[in-house]
């Protein structure tokens, strides 16, 4: 899988988790300043679709108030899914404090798929070579996206 594949790959799964009958990506990314609040409280929720869906966004659309409840869900939710989303968005914020927290879960988060792709973020986003496991810039094949 390249690299292209693996990004287009957790853009689709987010995407298709979040917006079954929400409105779309493009819609969300170009809204008005507004939304972030909106999207600071769907952190707060239960529902690991919302969660993940919320924290994708607030990293694209990089809002720096995310930093601290990004680092709360990549620290302490239970979901795969959000600790991922978590890591990807907080590396695209590019906050110091943010970005040590990735660096810390790609050695230490308990799921190797979790591991795995905040060192791949990391690396991408904040300091090439920083992981030099991934051969030729590919994640291995067992690390497929997705799961609890």
């Amino acid at each position: 899988m390249t690299k292209l594949a693996l990004v287009m790959g957790l853009s689709c799964f987010l995407a298709a988790a979040a917006f079954g009958d929400d409105p779309d990506l493009e819609t969300v990314l170009t809204a008005p300043p507004g939304i972030e609040k909106g999207l600071l409280e769907q952190l707060k929720g239960s529902d690991p679709s919302v969660v993940g869906n919320a924290a994708f966004l607030l990293g694209y659309r990089k809002c720096p108030q995310a930093v601290i409840p990004l680092m709360r869900i990549l620290r302490t939710s239970e979901s795969q899914s959000c600790r991922i989303a978590a890591a990807l968005s907080l590396c695209l914020l590019g906050d110091g404090r943010g970005t040590f927290a990735v660096k810390r879960a790609a050695t230490f988060d308990p799921s190797p798929k979790v591991r795995t792709l905040c060192a791949w973020f990391y690396d991408q986003y904040v300091q090439k070579g920083s992981f030099a496991f991934v051969p030729q810039g590919e994640i291995p094949e067992n690390m497929a996206l997705g799961g609890k």
